[in-house]
């Protein structure tokens, strides 16, 4: 790790598939409120607005359309059923991880 690699966490976190895996059920324990074991529309429009929250800052907070949500919601379910399972929710994370390593 170079010092000062602010990117360094993400890093490590994406060469480590079980610690990816276990962010991935500590986000779907947390926002699967109804503990189906897969999040609904409605728990990933959560989830989404919870991120969104956490970046922005209390002056620009974010009210996207429901159609945002809803294109949103078809990148996470790649299946196509309706919800989304703890194995579609890690590899969001972690292309979602990817992406921000790209930002450099």
């Amino acid at each position: 790790m170079e010092a000062g690699d602010d990117k360094a966490p993400i890093r490590a976190l994406l060469a480590n598939d079980e610690a990816l895996q276990q962010v991935a059920d500590n986000i779907m324990a947390k926002f699967d409120t109804d503990c189906s074991g897969t999040l609904e529309k409605e728990e990933t429009k959560k989830l989404v607005q919870f991120f969104l929250a956490q970046s922005a800052s209390k002056s620009e907070q974010m009210n996207l359309p429901d159609e945002t949500y809803e294109e949103i919601f078809k990148l996470f379910d790649r299946d196509n059923s309706g919800t989304v399972d703890r194995a579609e929710l890690k590899d969001f994370l972690k292309a979602l991880l990817e992406e921000l390593l790209k930002d450099q």
